[in-house]
């Protein structure tokens, strides 16, 4: 009956996306799936190999320790992903079965969600630490004057601000992930970003906003409403970080098949080693500076979902102490026949 089970088992497998293979009782193993073979790194070809093999891969290695100690499910890191092993005892016979997948999204997304709720724990921690210490403080109520306690209420009131901030933030971020754009149609890219600049000016009229362009139109395919809160986000983010000279450059080119911008800033720079992380959630280059104005990281974290959500790119180059240019590529409006598609 076995050697039936077997043979419709070796018959199936080498069709099946699963790494299959079975080990006997002497420690050999009988390759069943393609899969298998790149797991194990086999030669093309070999479709038995032994524990006691020299060549033998950890993996293998691993097996042999987990049907030693008796194991029958552990997960291992392996040629840089997350491998799922089970073990399934096949009769009296001495036979197992083993099968592998590959899990690295599911454990990659497993630890991203543990160190998305550590920081937002985390930075939610400090204000709430500060409003408590503050009202125990108010409720002691001896020796505490006026102008003391308004200025106690006004840093509650700004820790209060903070969370704030970061849950609607995070809100935004969850509703971004988990719903497609309704609002996609023509949007007139430089008129959104004349409005966003006159927006940032209003707020800071210290600041200048040069607008520079290679064609009169630039016609983008996009949700007006999100592009808006990206360039209002990237100004702003130039405005937070600038220095003496209080300039913004928007280069728009739409030469080619996307449209092309730079937001370029005469700011503190990010330093070479930090680019690539500044549009990871909760990273900040100079967290002190951040703190200061309220920031938690979150906001190149919305930009870059947007961006990427429309089909475009953005990422970011810089000199230390000196500059940062932002540049994005958004999707053409398709022009056929005379007409805007």
């Amino acid at each position: 009956m076995w050697l039936k089970k077997q043979k419709i088992l070796e018959t199936i497998a080498p069709h099946l996306d699963e790494a299959l293979f079975l080990i006997d009782r002497k420690g050999n193993v009988k390759i069943l799936s393609t899969a298998a073979e790149h797991f194990l790194q086999s030669p093309k070809g070999v479709k038995k190999i032994s524990f006691y093999d020299q060549k033998v891969t950890p993996l293998i290695q691993k097996v042999h320790q987990m049907m030693n100690t008796g194991s029958y499910e552990e997960e291992f890191a392996y040629l840089e992903m997350t491998v799922l092993i089970q073990i399934i005892e096949m009769g009296k016979r001495g036979l197992k079965l083993v099968v592998l997948k590959d899990v690295s999204n599911h454990a990659k997304m497993i630890h991203m969600g543990r160190e998305f709720v550590g920081n937002a724990s985390h930075e939610l921690r400090t204000p709430i630490t500060i409003i408590k210490g503050f009202t125990e403080l108010l409720l002691e109520g001896e020796g505490i004057d006026q102008e003391l306690q308004k200025e106690i209420l006004e840093k509650m009131a700004a820790s209060c601000l903070r969370m704030e901030h970061l849950v609607k933030h995070l809100l935004r971020l969850t509703d971004l992930e988990n719903c497609d754009f309704e609002g996609i149609g023509k949007v007139d890219i430089h008129r959104l970003i004349e409005d966003v600049s006159y927006q940032v000016i209003s707020i800071y009229p210290e600041f200048t906003i040069e607008h520079l362009r290679t064609e009169e139109e630039a016609i983008g395919w996009v949700d007006g409403n999100l592009i808006e809160l990206v360039f209002t986000n990237l100004f702003k983010n130039s405005v937070k970080y600038s220095r003496e000279e209080k300039v913004i450059i928007v280069k728009v080119d739409t030469s080619g098949e996307q449209i092309y911008i730079q937001i370029h800033d005469k700011g503190i720079g990010i330093p070479e080693g930090d680019l690539s992380k500044i549009f990871d959630r909760f990273f900040t280059v100079d967290k002190a500076h951040c703190r200061k104005l309220g920031g938690a990281g979150l906001g190149l974290s919305i930009v870059k979902l947007i961006v990427e959500k429309h089909g475009g790119k953005i990422y970011a180059t810089s000199k230390f102490g000196q500059s940062t240019t932002m540049h994005m590529f958004l999707p053409k409006a398709v022009i056929k026949q005379g007409a805007l598609l």
